[in-house]
């Protein structure tokens, strides 16, 4: 789903497949199809103690592997990183991220070209350009189900400047099944946080922690009209805004929206 700043209302466009319903932004591309697949013999089933509806905090460990690849100029915050770690990790998901240089070198992470043959983001990225940098970036490909998750930080969504980020999402019903494949508008971001550094990097905070929410099925979906935002207006699930990304190291999820969690697909006995 998309992540947007607080002045526009907008909905997101929802795509039926089958009895399972990807959220995009425009149109489908033959990627999002073919990474429907069928949940794996490992996964759990969402709902129970450690998601769903029962509003309590996860008990055990789940693991969470995040490979951000990033566009020049366009590299994640360290800090920001260091804060959504520690935050995960207060509610029992140790979230590893894998990025070059942080916290140390490493070799899946790769710095991705503003312009190339199958792609030009300096006017933004549209559907298909991202599909094609994440078929020839993303080094742990295993679908929605795995714990391993994809990011690509860059600079413009194409044709959509209010939009600041989305996630590629599986819902079944009123429900955030699962995710993957992150994009991150952060020439977007950085625009809107002006000349307000701690703006800038509240921007991050809340929009990676947004859309890294959706895909372990944060949220909330109408049936008609598409993403329900937060109305509690400082939690990151919220549209974007001075409120959430003011509020510098104290980011977060509103229980509400933190009950809606599917933690099953990643606890760690389970993972391969």
């Amino acid at each position: 789903m998309k992540k947007r700043i607080s002045s526009t209302i907008m909905l997101s466009v929802i795509l039926l497949l089958s009895l399972t319903t990807v959220t995009v932004t425009s149109v489908a591309s033959p990627l999002q199809v073919t990474k429907l697949m069928d949940k794996p013999s490992w996964a759990g089933n969402p709902g129970g103690p450690n998601g769903g509806d029962d509003g309590e905090d996860t008990t055990g460990t789940y693991v969470l592997n995040i490979e951000i690849d990033y566009m020049e100029g366009h590299e994640p915050t360290p800090e920001v990183l260091d804060y959504i770690v520690n935050y995960y990790e207060a509610k029992g998901i140790d979230v590893t991220f894998y990025l070059d240089g942080y916290p140390e070198d490493i070799v899946i992470s790769e710095e991705v070209p503003l312009a190339s043959e199958g792609w030009n983001a300096v006017d933004g990225i549209s559907d298909s350009e991202f599909a094609t940098i994440e078929a020839e970036y993303n080094n742990n490909d295993n679908g929605y189900f795995d714990n391993w998750k994809w990011v690509l930080f860059g600079t413009t969504v194409e044709g959509e400047p209010d939009v600041v980020g989305y996630c590629w999402v599986l819902i079944s019903g009123k429900d955030y099944v699962t995710g993957n494949y992150i994009f991150i508008a952060d020439e977007t971001a950085d625009e809107w946080g002006g000349s307000d550094d701690q703006l800038v990097i509240g921007a991050e905070a809340s929009v990676l922690m947004h859309e890294m929410g959706h895909s372990i099925g944060i949220g909330k979906l109408h049936p008609k009209f598409g993403e329900k935002y937060d109305p509690d207006s400082g939690s990151v699930m919220s549209y974007l805004s001075e409120v959430n990304a003011g509020l510098y190291e104290m980011w977060y999820y509103s229980d509400a929206y933190w009950a809606t969690r599917n933690m099953e697909y990643y606890e760690e006995e389970l993972v391969t």
